[in-house]
């Protein structure tokens, strides 16, 4: 089990957040604030978002 947990308050933005996954080498971010879990994102998640909301294949 990890040690030291990485979280950020909810209302960051997902650049805050992948910045943050990958400062610190994780794939998984803790949502919370006031030591209260409020979720969890994965990289997996903010990919799959970028892919539903832009339009990545056009040049």
């Amino acid at each position: 089990m990890t040690k030291n947990v990485v979280s950020c308050e909810p209302g960051r933005s997902l650049t805050d957040a992948v910045e943050m996954m990958n400062a610190n080498g994780i794939r998984h971010l803790v949502i919370g604030r006031a030591g209260k879990v409020e979720g969890v994102i994965s990289l997996h998640d903010i990919t799959r978002h970028v892919e539903r909301t832009s339009n990545l294949y056009e040049i």
